[in-house]
């Protein structure tokens, strides 16, 4: 899998600032943003619903990679390899689907 999208300073920006304001790792998760933004505005939603993907199941494994999301939004980690990750975990799940219920996608 190879989705792409570009790095969202604004985003990124913002949780930072509401992690400040709130002390809290949650607040990365106000609003939905990042998930929206690369969901609809990237249009990741065309492409995984193709590949039988729900926004709720996006949104479930998006809600793993909170590690990843806070080194990002610290600076510790580039947006290109954040995708790296987030990409080989859309492609894991796939694979555990696949082995879990038989089912081959059409691409």
């Amino acid at each position: 899998m190879n989705l792409i999208a570009d790095e969202p300073v604004n985003i990124k920006n913002h949780m930072r600032r509401m992690m400040e304001i709130s002390g809290g790792k949650t607040a990365i998760w106000f609003g939905n943003r990042l998930p929206s933004y690369l969901w609809k505005k990237c249009r990741w939603g065309g492409v995984l619903k193709k590949r039988e993907w729900s926004w709720q199941k996006f949104l479930k494994l998006i809600s793993k990679e909170n590690e990843y999301i806070i080194k990002w939004v610290h600076g510790e980690l580039e947006w290109n390899k954040f995708l790296e990750i987030l990409n080989k975990d859309i492609e894991d799940e796939e694979r555990r689907f696949k082995i879990r219920y038989g089912k081959l996608f059409v691409y």
